[in-house]
């Protein structure tokens, strides 16, 4: 099915070449009827669609999920999520278009954020249209910083020398809830990325390296180091990410690494710094975990072009980006007024430097079993008291691993 696309895109892009050789791409038709789905609502997005010259659009609740809805006879024409594993699993049934024909024909593939690159993620991800992307961050409430006198770190080393500082003041120095498991996962992919660079992160998300791979060792061994010294909240096991969080708000915990949605939660963004999880001095390896949002088309879209246009043209007017706000309920989530998004996102637009890959999170590509398996096994080495060792966690990653690859 996937070669039959490739063809029918190969002639598509012949068709255009033949009729504009030598002169700019054909532009994208705006004209047809698209239904639409959306995992977070976006209101300029379908109100720009008014001002589009015959587009029609119908907006889906939110009653089903989007692949739930891309298996029915008439599913959305568009879709607007994460990169995930289900959208690689709705890939490989042939269930999404190949988006390679229309990419020399959208206006705005090179005006993403800087570093966010379509071309880099559309060789990866053929079938996704990126949107916006909110980083993994180590996030502090700056009155606790400022108190202690300590500075923002800028080495792995500095950070360290900062936990010891800061544990010996009587705080903790990196509050984790990992009582679910996916935020232990994601500070794991953090540092694979630090130690081993995107394309080892890439295979391993894709199950082509297993968690018991030799070049995870440094990566577990620094977990365990920072739990036995007390550097991560020792009582993290029992508690969710909303309350590691309100510690963070408290002065109790002065950093936390977690997705910039956590600005969210914490309130009016002048209150509070980040920066990208220091590397060590001597690494060589450079890239950021992210959530990833951007739109995907049904193979059985009629106005594939339509839709990809609507997109286009959103991307064009600058938007600072697709809401992240998190809809679980938390005591401590503040008015979306008090949520400078554009801040969050104009200094994380700035980390970006040309060449850095975005990589999407641990938990949200492995199969859901797989994710399941190794939250649980990222909450027990994380529990109260825990001396599960730096080989012991490989070894049961790598169960998890491969019992994954046996399926595939």
């Amino acid at each position: 099915m996937k070669n039959h696309q490739s063809f029918l895109g190969f002639l598509t892009l012949l068709s255009i070449f033949a009729l504009c050789s030598g002169c700019t791409p054909v532009p994208l038709k705006s004209p047809g009827k698209v239904a639409y789905w959306a995992n977070r609502a976006d209101a300029p997005f379908v109100e720009l669609a008014s001002t589009l010259t015959g587009l029609e659009v119908e907006v889906l609740p939110r009653t089903q999920n989007w692949n739930i809805l891309l298996q029915n006879p008439t599913p959305p024409d568009m879709i607007l999520t994460d990169i995930s594993q289900e959208i690689k699993k709705a890939w490989a049934e042939d269930l999404l278009l190949d988006l390679t024909p229309f990419k020399d024909r959208l206006t705005q593939r090179d005006s993403y954020w800087s570093g966010l690159s379509y071309s880099q993620l559309q060789n990866r991800y053929p079938y996704f249209l990126p949107a916006t992307v909110y980083l993994w961050e180590l996030i502090w409430k700056t009155s606790t910083l400022d108190d202690l006198k300590i500075s923002p770190p800028s080495s792995l080393e500095d950070l360290e020398a900062a936990f010891e500082t800061i544990r010996s003041r009587g705080k903790i120095p990196l509050a984790m809830g990992t009582s679910f498991g996916w935020p232990a996962l994601g500070l794991l992919a953090a540092l694979d990325l630090r130690f081993n660079g995107a394309e080892a992160y890439d295979l391993l998300i894709n199950g082509k390296r297993n968690f018991d791979d030799p070049s995870l060792k440094p990566v577990y061994e620094l977990l365990a180091k920072w739990r036995d010294k007390g550097w991560i909240d020792p009582t993290s096991g029992t508690h969710n990410w909303p309350e590691a969080l309100q510690k963070v708000r408290d002065g109790d915990a002065v950093f936390i690494f977690f997705g910039s949605t956590a600005y969210n939660r914490l309130g009016a963004s002048e209150g509070y710094r980040s920066v990208s999880l220091p590397r060590g001095s001597q690494s060589r390896y450079s890239g950021e975990l992210g959530v990833i949002q951007g739109w995907v088309l049904s193979t059985k879209s009629t106005a594939p072009e339509a839709a990809l246009n609507w997109a286009d043209q959103y991307l064009a007017q600058r938007t600072p980006g697709i809401l992240t706000d998190s809809f679980r309920i938390s005591s401590i989530r503040p008015p979306k007024e008090a949520v400078e998004e554009s801040a969050v996102k104009d200094r994380q637009s700035k980390r970006l430097a040309e060449g850095v890959t975005v990589s999407p999170q641990l938990d949200r590509m492995l199969p859901a079993q797989t994710s399941y398996d190794a939250n649980q096994a990222m909450i027990r080495f994380f529990g109260p008291g825990s001396q599960i060792t730096p080989q012991q966690l490989a070894e049961t990653l790598g169960r998890i691993g491969r019992a994954r690859l046996e399926k595939q």
